[in-house]
C-alpha cells in the first residue's frame, strides 16, 4: 500500500512538471519549413536548417523525444522552435529535420528540451548544446548535424536533466546521464533529406556553414 502510495504520488509530480514544462514552452514557434509548402519567401528572413539525432546509451528503452530547440540571437532574441520527430532510425536512434527562420548574422543552438514516457514514469531533459553558427541575408544555409547520446554521468559533469521527480528522472536516465554531443558536416546527405521532405527547397541554392562550439 505505502509502495502504491508512493508510485502515484511521483507519478502525480512528474504530471506537474511536465505541465509547468509545456507551460514555459507555449510561445514556442513553428519549424520555419513545412511539408506543404511549395513556395518560400526568403526576402526578410534566413533559414537554417540542420539535423538532429538523440539517443539514450544509459537507459536505452527511455529515447529521448525531442520537444523544442531553444535558439539566442546575437541580437539577444532568444526564441524556442517546436520539433516534430522525423523518424526511428535502424540504430535506434530518433531522427529530425530541423528548420528555424532568424535573421542574418550569429546565432547559438542554446538548448535541446524533450522528455522520455514509460509506464508510470514521465521524465525530462534540458541539454545545452552552445553550438555557434553564422546565416547570410535571404538564404537557406545548412549548418550541420547535432548527434546527442545520454550517457552515465561521471562526477562533475552536466546532467541532462532535473533530479526532480527522483524516481522517473533515475529510471530515464537523466539526473545520473550526460549528454555527449558532437556536431558534424553531414550537408552530402543531410542536404537531399531536407530538399526530398521540403518541396519549397526545390530549385534553392543551400549554402553549408556548419556550427561549432
Amino acid at each position: 500500500m505505502r509502495a502504491n502510495r508512493m508510485n502515484s504520488a511521483n507519478v502525480g509530480l512528474g504530471i506537474v512538471l511536465l505541465a509547468l514544462s509545456l507551460l514555459g514552452t507555449g510561445c514556442m514557434s513553428p519549424m520555419a519549413l513545412n511539408h506543404q509548402g511549395a513556395s518560400l519567401d526568403l526576402s526578410t528572413k534566413s533559414i537554417a536548417v540542420f539535423t538532429l539525432s538523440t539517443s539514450n546509451a544509459y537507459r536505452p528503452f527511455y529515447n529521448p523525444n525531442v520537444q523544442c530547440v531553444r535558439i539566442l540571437s546575437g541580437n539577444s532574441e532568444d526564441r524556442k522552435f517546436r520539433v516534430e520527430q522525423t523518424c526511428r532510425s535502424e540504430s535506434g536512434s530518433y531522427d529530425y529535420l530541423v528548420s528555424v527562420d532568424v535573421q542574418p548574422g550569429a546565432h547559438t543552438l542554446k538548448n535541446v528540451m524533450g522528455n522520455s514516457f514509460g509506464p508510470l514514469v514521465m521524465a525530462t531533459f534540458d541539454f545545452p548544446v552552445e553550438g555557434t553558427f553564422q546565416v547570410p541575408a535571404n538564404s537557406v544555409t545548412y549548418v550541420g548535424h547535432v548527434e546527442m547520446v545520454n550517457r552515465e554521468r561521471q562526477s562533475g559533469e552536466t546532467r541532462s536533466g532535473s533530479i526532480f521527480p527522483l524516481v522517473d528522472q533515475a529510471v530515464a536516465g537523466y539526473s545520473g546521464g550526460t549528454f555527449d554531443v558532437t556536431l558534424s558536416d553531414r550537408s552530402k546527405t543531410d542536404i537531399p533529406l531536407f530538399t526530398q521532405n521540403y518541396p519549397c527547397l526545390q530549385g534553392v541554392q543551400i549554402s553549408t556553414a556548419v556550427m561549432h562550439k
